[in-house]
């Protein structure tokens, strides 16, 4: 059949062998190249966070590792994929009164899990006979606080009474890296041409520089993108996405606004659109707790950005303020037990050096102050 072509049409047969062997190269190019970059990924050789067809990233399920940030510390999960204290099995139905913290790295924890303020509050209401299961993974944000609390209330039937999420103030850049994130196993409604060109993105070099130029601010950005290949949030990827949705000069502009959605200049650029997000997957989040009668608690903290400018009610303290006045839900704001001293002083107390997060006596002030609340005001 080749030769009979190739006899009665040299040319096309030759444009077709061609176009043969580039497409070939094309995707073997594009296989060695996502392979040597999974590779290179951290979460990939530490084989800690993984990816998920439901709700992004998650931890690996039943893990005794070490991870490093500020310092090389022990993660242990348990059967849910949750940090805990040890390798434990988690039945989705229990007779303890169950809690369940949602967040981002800061909840996740920096640092020994003993240590951390999700640590302490669980070892604390363990006497109480109260379980407390930390569903939080580092780079969350509502959408995905969102996708988990449904997955695990609706796709597991977890029993739990409430709900804890521990908003940050990151999370308004975060809505805007997973604003086109659609998980996997949903209807997504979208045509034969959204998963062609997602299969092209995924499979084909030539595929993947072509939507680098054509998208700009529309279709799939890169964090997106990068989730089909690598699977996991990679912090070298996220900042590429400014190549794409052309919201920031450079990756340091990107991470130096992130604490500042709130400025005028930032609101109008991203700021107004990423809280926006973040009350639409907030209010979904409130609404299926609701429907499996969850109590649903918003707490917020700070960053240290915030104690430099000394506002106790600032902007995003008041988004999640009137956001649980709003929806008659129980609001618990830290910002004032950090406000107690002058603002550099304050930072160096309680935050790790050169870092935004908390040290150990930042998280301890966390857990004593909500523990406090918590003899208070749960019930």
């Amino acid at each position: 059949m080749f030769k009979n072509i190739k006899s009665k049409n040299p040319k096309t047969f030759y444009i077709f062998y061609i176009i043969v062997v580039f497409l070939l190269l094309d995707f073997l190019m594009a296989k060695i190249f996502w392979q040597q970059l999974a590779h290179d990924s951290q979460y990939f050789v530490r084989g800690l966070r993984c990816k998920n067809s439901y709700f992004h990233h998650s931890l690996e399920k039943n893990v005794n590792t070490l991870w490093e940030w500020a310092g090389v510390y022990p993660i242990i999960t348990n059967s849910l994929g949750f940090r805990d204290f040890s390798n434990r099995k988690i039945p989705f139905v229990s007779d303890k009164k169950r809690i369940i913290l949602m967040g981002d790295s800061f909840t996740e924890g920096i640092g020994p899990y003993e240590k951390t303020y999700s640590g302490i509050i669980s070892k604390v209401l363990q006497k109480k006979n109260i379980e407390v299961l930390n569903a939080s993974v580092m780079s969350y944000s509502p959408k995905l606080y969102f996708l988990k609390t449904q997955y695990l209330l609706e796709k597991l039937k977890l029993k739990c009474e409430t709900v804890i999420v521990f908003v940050d103030i990151s999370d308004i850049q975060d809505e805007i890296f997973y604003k086109n994130y659609i998980p996997e196993n949903h209807d997504t409604g979208k045509g034969i041409d959204f998963y062609l060109k997602l299969y092209m993105i995924k499979y084909s070099v030539i595929g993947n520089i072509l939507d680098r130029i054509l998208s700009n601010n529309s279709g799939i950005p890169f964090e997106d993108r990068a989730n089909k290949w690598l699977g996991v949030f990679d912090d070298k990827t996220i900042g590429k996405q400014e190549l794409i949705c052309g919201i920031w000069k450079n990756e340091n502009d990107m991470f130096r606004e992130k604490a500042y959605w709130y400025v005028d200049s930032n609101f109008k650029k991203w700021g107004f659109d990423g809280s926006m997000l973040a009350k639409l997957y907030m209010n979904k989040l409130v609404n299926l707790c609701k429907a499996n009668n969850v109590d649903v608690i918003i707490a917020v903290y700070p960053w240290p950005e915030q104690l430099k400018e000394n506002i106790v009610e600032n902007r995003h303290m008041l988004l999640w303020k009137e956001f649980a006045n709003e929806h008659k839900i129980r609001f618990i704001n830290f910002f004032a037990y950090f406000m107690s001293a002058e603002p550099n002083k304050v930072i160096d107390l309680y935050y790790i050096p050169g870092d935004i997060h908390f040290n150990e006596a930042g998280n301890m002030l966390i857990a004593q102050e909500f523990l406090k609340w918590f003899e208070r005001e749960y019930k």
